[in-house]
């Protein structure tokens, strides 16, 4: 699996109303000047999900409604509304965004007025694209002085449905970051983004195939660490995310390049280290590889020592030594 290999992070920050009187800083922007929530018990939390290597990061902010006036001189953002509406003061221009609309912002100094929805919740999901990553400086101050527009292509309409999906896969679960081949296919669909908006479509497009098998993933994902210590069938484990059999595997391949039955594997032998390093009085190797999901002693021991390097006799010798 390429989680490790691929440099990208989850981070979260939670801002109450009652620390605003100390020096409430933002995870998602370079400097926000000022910060306010609505209500007396406000509350703004912002889930960042940075792709180091490919410059850019998605986010997803939720609160009560809040304002922020804030600088941003090295990303283009882009904003989707999911709940409630966004108003952005530029100089002397104001625009406003929907819930479903996805509109770009140039780096800009501006104030953005969060207005939460009937039900009192506002939330958004970001994408923050360095203005580095095409290498076009020259073109981007070509793109007509335009500070502000909504984006209507269907690269933008396809990022504005997967995008939602790909936070709520990504925040709060067990599964904290994007492998290689994901992480590489959404900068793709960036650089579309980036080239259309300009007028200057790639001559190489992205297959629109691997979000999906992400999110299909992710779910599968969570259910092999949920019940890794089972008989786990790859059938039955298809049809509890709802797809064949055969859409699964093909999901796994696109995404890790490695069948389903070989990740659950990797988890197992991933929770029978951890078990195997805080091994209680009493515990073997044996009954550790047997509460993981391992059936077959010697299969255990020679894919353990050919992931980790040693045999689970070493690890359990070096907990105990």
């Amino acid at each position: 699996m390429e989680h490790a290999s691929f440099r990208n992070s989850v981070r979260t920050n939670v801002i109450h109303k009652r620390d605003l009187h100390t020096e409430a800083s933002s995870i998602m922007f370079r400097t926000s000047r000022i910060l306010d929530l609505c209500g007396d018990n406000g509350c703004l939390r912002t889930d960042l999900l940075s792709v180091n290597d490919q410059g850019f990061s998605i986010g997803r902010v939720m609160s009560g409604g809040h304002e922020v006036w804030l600088h941003e001189d090295a990303n283009f953002t882009f904003l989707l509304p999911l709940a409630g509406r966004l108003e952005v003061g530029l100089g002397r221009q104001g625009h406003r965004i929907d819930v479903g609309q996805f509109a770009m912002l140039r780096p800009t100094e501006r104030q953005t007025r969060a207005v939460s929805d009937r039900t009192g919740r506002f939330q958004a999901v970001t994408l923050q694209v360095s203005a580095n990553r095409l290498q076009m400086q020259a073109a981007l101050q070509g793109l007509r002085n335009a500070d502000f527009a909504v984006l209507t292509m269907p690269v933008a309409r396809y990022l504005a449905q997967s995008l939602p999906v790909l936070m709520v896969d990504t925040c709060g679960k067990s599964i904290r970051a994007l492998p290689l081949r994901v992480a590489a296919e959404l900068g793709t669909l960036i650089d579309e983004l980036l080239s259309e908006t300009l007028g200057t479509p790639l001559a190489t497009s992205s297959t629109r195939r691997i979000l999906p098998d992400w999110h299909r993933v992710c779910q599968a994902e969570e259910i092999m660490r949920a019940r890794c210590d089972e008989a786990l069938s790859m059938p039955d484990l298809a049809a509890s995310v709802g797809v064949s059999l055969r859409s699964l595997q093909l999901g796994f391949q696109e995404v890790y390049g490695l069948p389903p039955r070989a990740v659950l594997s990797r988890i197992r032998l991933d929770l029978a280290r951890v078990r195997l390093l805080a091994a209680r009085p009493g515990e073997t190797v044996t009954s550790i590889a047997l509460e993981t999901g391992f059936i077959h002693l010697s299969r255990f021991a020679q894919l353990y020592a050919r992931t980790f390097g040693e045999t689970p006799r070493e690890t359990l010798g070096r907990c105990r030594a």
